[in-house]
């Protein structure tokens, strides 16, 4: 069955670090600071491509001094 569900994941450990999904073409995030929450902010609402989640997630790896 085919729904209109997107995810993108950063996952450490088997734990989700960052992440973004788009839920019936709603979009959320959750952060590098509490992966566990839904941000619905107008940041965290925001479309993003694959290319876009990988761009923030390095952005993520030169703030944090990740790699």
């Amino acid at each position: 069955m085919e729904n209109d569900t997107v995810g993108f994941v950063l996952i450490n450990k088997g734990q989700r670090i960052y992440g973004r999904d788009s839920i019936c073409g709603k979009w959320h995030r959750h952060t590098f600071e509490d992966p566990l929450e839904h941000d619905f902010s107008s940041a965290g609402c925001k479309r993003v491509n694959l290319k876009e989640f990988l761009i923030e997630v390095q952005e993520i790896f030169d703030r944090e001094k990740i790699l």
